[in-house]
């Protein structure tokens, strides 16, 4: 289990300000879920929580190679065990 992402996302509107920025911004963003990614493995993101200033936060939840069912079974038993996935932005 990791963060998904390990800083909040930035606005869009601040990415299109400054052009240059989306590059980085996305190496930052991607640096948790890219290495699954490359490397194959089942992972799966769910809610589990708000920044100060609203923004949702995910954990990501990741297994071995071939056991999807298990991410999904873990990621429906956290579910089942907290609210977050209830919840919405500014609530």
């Amino acid at each position: 289990m990791t963060p998904t992402m390990p800083i909040p996302a930035p606005a869009i509107a601040e990415l299109k300000s400054d052009p240059e920025a989306l590059r980085p911004a996305e190496l930052k963003l991607l640096r948790h879920t890219r290495p699954f990614n490359v490397w194959g493995l089942p992972a799966i993101s769910v809610p589990c929580g708000f920044t100060q200033s609203g923004l949702p936060i995910g954990l990501q939840i990741a297994g071995p190679h071939w056991r999807e069912d298990m991410v999904l079974k873990l990621a429906h038993s956290y579910e089942q065990a907290t609210a977050w996935h209830k919840r919405r932005c500014g609530e």
